[in-house]
């Protein structure tokens, strides 16, 4: 897309991308494949895989992906109508995002008119989405937004961090295959924060991933032990012990009193995780 557009405050539908380009919202990107959790790019959709929902017309790259989004439209579809959030947030205006430049946050897409308003939005997440929320009910009364604005904030009290640093500077993407399935310490210099918490990468590859899919990549429970949060505890983890599990990264005590990871495995790690969430939860307020 060439320059950000500004829409007039008059416009009384729900704004979608497709007023923007050939009548294709999200200039026909398949906002399926936004979800995929390796997905480090906006993929193309063709006319022959096609959806109409609140009278925008979405393309798909599959027939599997047209599936996804009729069984659940709400899940795809862009925050904002495809405004840029910071934008919305700040300026009280409506710019048209980026189909390119774009986050997925606890199962939700938002798109950006640049690149410095997906950083922005990444870094200062829970103050702008308070902002942006109600100035977006105001346009739009009478839809229901899929995440609501009196959302719990995200307060660090609980987060194992030091210096806002997390994961004791470990590289999370690293932890998770498509990452290499390993623990590796990143780069001082390459870095990303994300709504409060600053974490260090391996390499600019995996901070590009994490940019897209900040939520699918921070450690379970705010960094701490999930042997010891499924006990009601808080310990701090070794680094190095862990497990993907659920598509979450889970981090685990292994010193003198023992290895925790053992215990998780051996304990039954279902029932466990379902502990950890339920004391997380109460502890931080934040849902899994």
């Amino acid at each position: 897309m060439s320059g950000r557009r500004v829409i007039p405050v008059f416009f009384s539908l729900i704004l979608t991308p497709g007023a923007f380009a050939d009548d294709a919202a999200l200039d026909g990107q398949d906002p399926v494949a936004y979800f995929e959790r390796t997905a480090t790019h906006a993929v193309q959709g063709g006319t022959a895989h096609s959806e109409t929902f609140r009278g925008a017309t979405y393309l798909f790259a599959d027939e599997a992906s047209v599936q996804a989004f009729r069984s659940d439209p709400e899940s795809y579809i862009p925050a904002y109508g495809g405004s840029d959030p910071v934008a919305l947030a700040t300026r009280d205006a409506l710019v048209a995002g980026d189909p390119d430049i774009f986050t997925v946050m606890d199962h939700e897409l938002f798109v950006f008119a640049d690149s410095a308003s997906r950083e922005r939005w990444l870094r200062d997440f829970d103050a702008l989405r308070q902002q942006a929320d109600p100035n977006w009910r105001r346009r739009h009364p009478s839809v229901e937004m899929v995440v609501p604005p009196d959302r719990h904030p995200r307060g660090l009290e609980k987060y194992l961090v030091k210096d806002d640093l997390g994961a004791a500077g470990y590289d999370p993407v690293a932890y998770f295959p498509e990452g290499g399935g390993a623990a590796i310490k990143g780069e001082k210099g390459i870095t990303q924060a994300y709504r409060g918490v600053t974490y260090r990468f391996a390499s600019e590859a995996h901070r590009a991933r994490f940019v897209q899919h900040p939520t699918a990549y921070e450690p379970a429970y705010g960094g701490w032990c999930a042997y010891a949060m499924a006990k009601s505890d808080y310990t701090k983890p070794n680094p190095k012990r862990f497990v993907i599990q659920d598509g979450r990264l889970m981090l685990f005590y292994d010193g003198f009193l023992g290895d925790t990871l053992k215990s998780w495995n051996k304990e039954g790690p279902a029932s466990l995780e379902v502990a950890a969430d339920r004391y997380w939860k109460s502890e931080s307020g934040e849902s899994p």
